[in-house]
Formats: C-alpha cells, structure tokens, sequence
C-alpha cells in the first residue's frame, strides 16, 4: 500500500489528499528521504503528522528531494504534495497526514486536488 497524504482539519475532515496507488513514497522511505529533517519519519506501515510549525522543514525537505530527484515519479508527487504543505503553512488547526488510508474511518469523500491546484494558482511542474 502506498503512502497517502491528507491535509485534515483539526476534527479529522479530509480537505483535500494526494493519493499515492504506485507506492513511490513507501519506496522512498528509508532511501532518499533518509537525509531530510523530516521526510526520514515516512514508513510504509504508519502514520505521521506534521503542522503548521514543521511546515517550513517539510518544504525545505521537499525542494531539496525535488532537487536529487528531478524527472523523477518522485519529484511529480512530492510537487502536489507541496501545495498541501503550502496551505499548511498558511492555516492554523490543519495537519497533513501521511499514511495508508483506512478503510473503517468514516471519513467525507476528499475533494480532489486538481481544482484545488487551479484555485491556489496551478502547479508549476
């Protein structure tokens, strides 16, 4: 199961997600995001969560990974995810979940990011 990535509210509603099916996060952790601040704590098998205080670390370690990895399955994911932790850094009571979805929330279905991408000024990549 892949790493997916949920900016919540502070009472758990699903804002808007980047869903990773290719498993290219689970792939990197341990690899290529072991020498960022941040990014190192993703594991397949758990959740992590970050707020608006670590969301200046988490972009740092996102532009840097981007950097080593460009072109890369990678570097497209970790550019929508960057949005999220923009948006993070802009709001309080939100926090960006990283982890596998589970089934048995009840969760209400998640906008997608792509009209989300358009309203915040579309994606650079």
């Amino acid at each position: 199961m892949g790493i997916n990535v949920q900016l919540r509210s502070e009472q758990g509603d699903i804002i808007v997600e980047v869903n990773d099916p290719k498993m290219v996060l689970a792939r990197a952790a341990g690899n290529a995001l072991s020498g960022t601040r941040l990014l190192r704590y993703l594991v397949p098998w758990g959740d992590a969560v970050f707020n608006q205080a670590q969301a200046a670390d988490l972009a740092e370690d996102i532009r840097a990974v981007k950097s080593s990895k460009p072109g890369t399955p990678l570097c497209d994911l970790l550019s929508e995810i960057e949005h999220l932790v923009e948006k993070l850094s802009h709001e309080t009571r939100l926090y960006l979940w990283f982890g596998q979805t589970v089934a048995h929330q009840r969760q209400p279905p998640a906008k997608s990011i792509k009209p989300w991408l358009k309203e915040f000024g579309g994606c650079p990549c």
